[in-house]
């Protein structure tokens, strides 16, 4: 239901949005029938792949990945894909390998989309592997702080944490996440 997948979604948006030292906030404008990954369409969308490539990673172990997209260095979008292929996407702890919950990977994959790369700062979000039942919901103090060093509160929606509007430079870090044995 793309209803239930939207309010998912936004959930997970709104993690980024709740620190206070963060100005970062996300705007759902509307539902769309675009496709992730193509760099031409000037739309962030966030979608399923039911045929996850090679060139992605293993489809039975990620879950999902960030692709970023630029235009010299303006920053243009952040797609994000969901693995279906490989994967049954429920909104709860999951119960099985193949489960995954989609709040907890959509909320570390947005953080890629807002720059940030992996940590290895325990209990965080941004880990390369996906933490136990649906602690990746929440954000950890590293993820805090990153958001906060990248979206300060204050500026400008054309300011990054530079204060400059370049949009320079590039989020980091390897977009895939990969889960751990449940």
């Amino acid at each position: 239901n793309i209803n239930t997948v939207s309010s998912i979604l936004d959930a997970a948006y709104a993690s980024w949005e709740t620190p206070t030292c963060s100005g970062f906030q996300a705007n759902h404008l509307a539902n769309s029938s675009g496709t992730p990954g193509n760099s031409n369409d000037g739309n962030t969308v966030h979608g399923f792949s039911q045929n996850w490539p090679f060139a992605w990673g293993d489809r039975n172990s990620v879950l999902g990945i960030t692709l970023s997209q630029w235009s010299g260095s303006d920053y243009l979008q952040a797609d994000v894909i969901f693995n279906e292929d490989a994967f049954t996407w429920v909104n709860a702890a999951p119960t099985g390998w193949t489960d995954a919950d989609l709040q907890s990977v959509a909320t570390h994959e947005f953080g890629h989309s807002l720059g940030l790369g992996h940590t290895n700062a325990s209990g965080a979000t941004m880990l390369p592997t996906i933490l136990p039942g649906i602690q990746s919901r929440s954000l950890a103090n590293d993820d805090i702080n990153g958001v906060c060093t990248l979206y300060p509160s204050g500026l400008s929606d054309d300011d990054d944490a530079t204060g400059d509007d370049d949009d320079s430079t590039p989020p980091t870090g390897d977009d895939s996440y990969e889960p751990n044995d449940w």
